[in-house]
């Protein structure tokens, strides 16, 4: 095996040295760095997006707490009106009642004093009242007008 010739072993440690040294230059003074400054301005450009999410965060936080305040003073407001809105409405219909029971009232008492006034001249033309309503009766029963004279004259008899 070619390999495992110790002849061959000092040349093969030369150019092993030298293209090592190479490599290690080259990588230690030119891609190193510029991986270092790359990486460097990652890490930063993360650092400051992530200290500008933070900052955002706790203004939208403040936002919404803002806007929470301001959400129960309107519910409260409304609540408020609401409930104005209700003492209005049972105010006015209080007094639309009263006035409706004072309508009730003189309906009532003017009805009471028109049977009164009914009943009165009823009692004055009695007779009057009990013929017609006979009349009615026959002329219903029998299909016929009654003779009203006649009903007349049974009535006075009756007295």
């Amino acid at each position: 095996m070619p390999q495992f010739d110790v002849s061959s072993f000092s040349s093969q440690l030369f150019w092993l040295v030298i293209v090592f040294g190479f490599l290690y230059f080259l990588i230690s003074k030119f891609i190193a760095p510029k991986a270092e400054t790359i990486l460097m301005q990652r890490n930063s450009f993360l650092e400051e997006n992530i200290n500008h999410a933070e900052e955002y965060s706790k203004k939208a936080k403040s936002i919404e707490n803002l806007r929470e305040n301001k959400l129960d003073e309107v519910n409260l407001h409304v609540e408020e009106l609401n409930k104005q809105a209700f003492e209005l409405m049972d105010l006015r219909f209080l007094h639309q009642t009263k006035e409706l029971s004072l309508v009730l009232d003189k309906k009532k008492e003017k009805a009471l004093a028109e049977i009164k006034a009914y009943v009165d001249t009823f009692h004055l033309n009695e007779p009057v009242s009990c013929i017609k309503l006979a009349a009615f009766i026959i002329q219903k029963v029998t299909n016929k007008d009654a003779d009203i004279d006649l009903l007349k004259k049974i009535h006075e008899k009756t007295k």
